[in-house]
């Protein structure tokens, strides 16, 4: 095969790196990394905090709104709510107060309810669902959230 040359290999030959020594190490894990870390998470913890307590401002502004709306309106107690609580040792006062001051429990609440969405109000020990109809405000049930009381149907 004449015309053609062999190639000649290049063989790169790169310097041995030596082992950085304890000191080396140590220097590498110095103020600025710690710091660093230090203030990412203070910075996580603040955010976080700063979060639960606007969320907690957002629930006790939406429970004043629903609680303004629904005390607008005559209070009227259901058949099914004035035995409930009879039963459950729960006074008109303590759903008035429910009313006036309790927090709105998201997880019983359907605000999606026609004609009428119904919200759950918590304060102590009672939990009264109240609808919020057009010219009154019906209350549906009362709870005592810490007895469980053996009540008959109503």
């Amino acid at each position: 095969m004449a015309g053609q040359g062999k190639s000649k290999k290049h063989i790169v030959r790169s310097k041995k790196l030596k082992k950085p020594s304890k000191g080396e190490k140590k220097k590498a894990r110095s103020a600025p990394g710690f710091i660093g870390a230090g203030l990412g998470l203070f910075a996580f913890i603040g955010w976080t905090v700063w979060s639960v307590f606007a969320k907690e401002k957002e629930d006790r502004e939406y429970s004043k709104k629903i609680r303004t709306r629904l005390a607008s309106k005559p209070l009227v107690f259901s058949d099914h709510a004035s035995c409930r609580m009879d039963c459950r040792h729960v006074g008109m006062n303590d759903v008035v107060s429910t009313l006036q001051s309790g927090r709105v429990n998201s997880r019983k609440s359907n605000p999606a309810a026609r004609p009428c969405p119904k919200y759950a109000l918590d304060k102590g020990r009672v939990q009264a669902v109240f609808a919020d109809c057009a010219t009154s405000t019906p209350v549906v049930t009362v709870i005592d959230t810490h007895t469980n009381h053996p009540c008959g149907p109503c």
